[in-house]
């Protein structure tokens, strides 16, 4: 295959745009024709033939014909080849992101779009609010803000934010709380009033010294005992785990996260944290079991794992 980043550098930025589209059309819809390029890009049909033929020439062995696109002369179009093998790989998120927006331009040419739906965000962060938190944390300043708390209502504080993280449907920032004297997590919906200040984050602000940020926490995931196993280790891409040449468990996932967001995280998987797996034997929901719960200690979010005792 040729060199995709000498591609990137040598050729301008919207021929890399074209080469990428026509690689996703053949792994998404299958086939592409040149009024695909001059619908989506506006260029001449000259200069789409010649991003066709760049784009063969691409995805070709020593110059030999492409082992990604065939030309389908009863159907007059470019059509994927079972060599195919995509030159831009995206993940799954990516892939589904992109068929969104090309489904909603209309730019993937079929005539019945493909359903995706996906549950409504109950809570919605506005998008001042995001702006201002991502200026301070750019520029390292405080903000002065009233927060609402279930426990203690409306509260004026004075926060120095430091990172964004995302659990469920919900948003939320880590910062240092001037009023606590430590780091702390706050939900992004529950802001008011927010202000800039000119002041710089003190020492202790500094995201280095937020060390359940700073700290990773290796959970290992197993299917649930009263759940079939070999089902959810197809789901989950589950195998042997292993440490310095021990094995720590014959099917398993293991996950790495910050020990800040470990206990959202648990709850968001619906991982039973509980001792002998018990919420797993009356509730359906939990599927998957931590089998090293010992990695909790002295993680700040533990008490949101499922099954966990806070204390």
């Amino acid at each position: 295959m040729a060199d995709l980043d000498a591609l990137r550098s040598s050729k301008d930025l919207q021929q890399y745009k074209r080469m990428r589209f026509l690689d996703f059309l053949l792994a998404f819809r299958g086939w592409f024709t040149r009024q695909d390029l001059i619908e989506e890009f506006k260029v001449a049909p000259a200069g789409a033939t010649r991003d066709i033929s760049e784009y063969k020439q691409l995805t070709s062995v020593e110059n030999e014909e492409s082992l990604n696109v065939d030309f389908d002369d009863s159907l007059k179009r470019y059509v994927r080849k079972d060599s195919f093998e995509a030159e831009y790989p995206i993940s799954f998120e990516s892939g589904i992101s992109l068929l969104r927006r090309a489904l909603k331009k209309g730019s993937i040419g079929i005539e019945d779009p493909i359903p995706i739906d996906s549950p409504d965000r109950l809570c919605r962060v506005s998008t001042d609010v995001l702006s201002v938190f991502s200026r301070a944390i750019s520029n390292r300043t405080c903000l002065e803000v009233e927060y609402g708390s279930l426990s203690s209502g409306d509260t004026a504080r004075m926060i120095a934010p430091h990172s964004f993280f995302e659990s469920e449907t919900n948003w939320y920032v880590r910062a240092f709380c001037y009023n606590r004297d430590q780091f702390r997590t706050f939900k992004l919906t529950r802001f008011s009033n927010i202000k800039i200040l000119d002041e710089p984050r003190c020492v202790s602000g500094d995201p280095l010294k937020d060390h359940q940020w700073q700290r990773w926490v290796n959970l290992i995931l197993e299917p649930h005992h009263k759940q079939n196993r070999d089902v959810l280790a197809h789901d989950y891409g589950m195998g042997r785990v292993l440490r310095d040449g021990i094995v720590l468990s014959e099917c398993a996932k293991e996950v790495k996260v910050r020990a800040a967001v470990c206990g959202f995280w648990l709850q968001h998987w619906n991982v039973d944290c509980s001792v002998d797996g018990v919420l797993g034997e009356k509730d359906p929901r939990y599927q998957l079991q931590l089998a090293n719960p010992e990695t909790l200690y002295d993680v700040e979010s533990a008490g949101l794992a499922p099954g966990r005792d806070p204390a």
